[in-house]
């Protein structure tokens, strides 16, 4: 665990660290750093070797998004999405075909993807959710709005989230994956962000998406309903993360007797 650490922290100090002000001062993302990513085996690095990951522990996965989130937070939602968000659910819901074709390509880092949940009125419910898929011959119809997803400038395909015509709440929510070629569908960078400015997320549009194959899970699709593990999100590395960042900009208690101070004391209330 520790020697997975050191290494990951070498690679962000020698290859991030120098240039990642200036991708955050330009809005842009140090795409370069993905075959490093790739080669250092993070991207999945909790799943199995015979898809080309690594098989960490939880503890050196963690360790792993922690310095990673260090360098800058972009570059930690750009592998905690390819490897969490998109490669765990293909690994834990999808088919064994789907598996051994995706799950490769997206550990050596050739095929990027993204998560194609969250939407502008409802953000990441399921239960409010506005795309529709609608079935069609050969396959399926996807007509709605994403909102907020991260890799969705640099990814080959897309997770992308539906819930079926004629079903209400969660249920009949699937996974349906989306290749970028694919017609129907337009994607514009959220600009001006005050935050994770090495990172893109984007607005996408859907239009009546033809998609024929790919849907997650078994019955054809993914139901949220089944299995709603895969919509647990949650990001503690990233709280952690960034406070390593900003190790080197801690006030030294000597040098500011405010830093020991209760915090209660720094509170600003009535006839203050």
């Amino acid at each position: 665990e520790r020697q997975i650490r050191d290494t990951v922290r070498r690679f962000v100090d020698d290859k991030i660290m120098p240039g990642i002000d200036r991708h955050f001062e330009h809005a842009s993302f140090p795409a370069d750093a993905v075959p490093a990513l790739a080669e250092l085996r993070i991207l999945g690095g909790n799943l199995p070797e015979e898809y080309g990951c690594a098989n960490m522990n939880a503890v050196s996965y963690g360790l792993v998004m922690q310095e990673l989130e260090r360098g800058d937070s972009g570059l930690r939602s750009f592998a905690s999405v390819q490897g969490a968000l998109v490669m765990y659910p293909i690994h834990e819901f999808g088919s064994d075909k789907q598996k051994r074709h995706w799950l490769p390509l997206l550990a050596k880092g050739e095929k990027i993807g993204c998560f194609g949940l969250t939407e502008p009125d409802h953000g990441s419910d399921p239960g409010g959710m506005e795309t529709r898929a609608e079935r069609a011959d050969g396959g399926w119809l996807l007509n709605g709005t994403k909102r907020w997803i991260t890799n969705g400038d640099v990814a080959n395909w897309y997770l992308v989230f539906a819930r079926e015509e004629g079903t209400k709440a969660h249920k009949g929510v699937a996974a349906f994956i989306v290749e970028a070629s694919w017609p129907g569908a337009r994607w514009d960078a959220l600009v001006h962000k005050l935050g994770q400015r090495a990172s893109l997320p984007h607005h996408s549009v859907l239009h009546f998406l033809q998609h024929q194959r790919g849907v997650i899970g078994r019955d054809e699709r993914y139901e949220v309903e089944r299995h709603p593990g895969v919509l647990l999100l949650h990001e503690p590395g990233g709280c952690v993360g960034r406070v390593a960042g900003l190790q080197p900009h801690l006030i030294a208690p000597r040098q500011d007797q405010r830093a020991v101070r209760p915090m209660p004391r720094l509170q600003v209330g009535p006839g203050q």
